[in-house]
């Protein structure tokens, strides 16, 4: 059904709105005839979105806090499972081009070339944001912190130090990903949120 022409209901936001990149698949360099006559560069994207649409956080080795430049990265809401959603409100172009129409498949290469466009978005119940830093002990095979996993970010009372826990951590959700090393312990930034609200995906 439509809700156009109904009466709103709406009060306040689904959360404090935050900027993020968007994951849109592939990412390959096009031309197209601008309003002028004359071709003009674009980018086209294989999985591309659209303001309204429902987008999840998103978790790869890629996604750390500086090749981020401290801006998440969310996706199409694609698993059916519990996790952190939310809604995109406006979106702005990429700003930077690729060297040649070859497609880009790789994350990495997007966040290095700026290929990825930001977007506004509004993740259900997001209060607020803080900048810190988060350890991850040495082990074998080596632990890393995942994206949007709260259970595994906890306060250490004898370290003084936010680290990665095995299980048992609660209420703050990391916004980037820190691998962890079997030769050694890594502190890293991280970003976390606060006030952020679970929501079940079925299909």
């Amino acid at each position: 059904m439509s809700l156009e022409g109904e009466i709103g209901g709406d009060i306040g936001s689904l959360g404090e709105p935050i900027t993020a990149y968007l994951y849109e698949g592939n990412v390959t360099l096009g031309t197209a005839v601008g309003r002028t006559g004359r071709d003009t560069s674009i980018l086209t994207y294989s999985a591309g979105l659209k303001v309204g649409d429902r987008v999840e956080l998103f978790d790869d080795a890629a996604l750390t806090y500086q090749a981020c430049r401290a801006l998440p990265v969310v996706r199409k809401v694609a698993t059916a499972a519990t996790s952190i959603t939310g809604e995109i409100v406006s979106i702005d172009p990429a700003r930077g081009m690729p060297a040649n129409d070859t497609p880009v498949t790789a994350l990495a290469t997007m966040l290095s070339q700026d290929l990825l466009r930001r977007a506004t978005i509004e993740f259900e119940g997001l209060r607020a944001t803080k900048l810190i830093e988060q350890l991850i002990p040495q082990n074998s095979p080596a632990d890393s912190q995942a994206v949007g996993a709260p259970a595994t970010l906890a306060w250490d009372i004898n370290l003084g130090a936010f680290k990665y826990v095995a299980s048992g951590g609660a209420g703050l959700t990391p916004l980037f990903h820190i691998a962890g090393s079997t030769e050694g312990d890594v502190t890293a930034p991280q970003m976390v949120a606060y006030g952020l609200i679970l929501s079940n995906k079925v299909s």
